[in-house]
């Protein structure tokens, strides 16, 4: 008996949906266990933002509209710091994710990976600098990241100041 060709994508399409899903419920304990082999990495987040961020860019996405319109927007930001002996990309980037994840306290007052909404971590090696790529989930959790990001710079003046609302002035004395 043969089956139509219709029926079988379908099936095939069915199943692969199936292993996906259960992939993603068995990704989240797989990455909790890793963490948890870590312990309490604030410390040594703290550490390297304390060796030094030698440059901060903002990440920036293109978004198409249409032909003749596109938008750009900080998704995020890149931080180089310093390599440090017997680190590697790696670890760093295990490291910085759990630290992300964790509900633990900032290793920083402005650490950009407890700004809320970090969505992915990426570390490479770039000379004898690593690079942290951190972007956010969304636009508003972009910009968090890069306004906290920035900070951490050294020499870091930036003041940025932002009226909430204003009453108005009365207008007879």
């Amino acid at each position: 008996m043969k089956l139509p060709i219709s029926l079988i994508y379908l099936t095939a399409v069915g199943l692969i949906a199936c292993a996906h899903t259960s992939d993603q419920h068995h990704a989240v304990p797989k990455i909790a266990h890793h963490c948890a082999q870590l312990g309490d990495v604030t410390e040594q987040v703290a550490a390297l933002y304390q060796s030094g961020v030698s440059q901060v860019r903002p990440i920036k996405r293109e978004q198409f509209i249409a032909r003749a319109i596109q938008r750009t927007h900080t998704v995020g930001a890149e931080l180089y710091v310093p390599g440090q002996q017997g680190m590697n990309n790696v670890y760093l980037e295990r490291m910085l994710t759990c630290h992300a994840a964790s509900g633990m306290a900032a290793a920083h007052p402005n650490d950009p990976l407890r700004s809320g909404g970090v969505d992915d971590v990426d570390v490479a090696a770039v000379g004898s600098n690593y690079r942290i790529a951190i972007v956010g989930r969304d636009r508003s959790a972009g910009d968090a990241i890069w306004q906290r990001a920035r900070m951490l710079q050294p020499g870091s003046t930036d003041v940025q100041v932002e009226q909430i609302g204003a009453q108005p002035l009365p207008t007879s004395l």
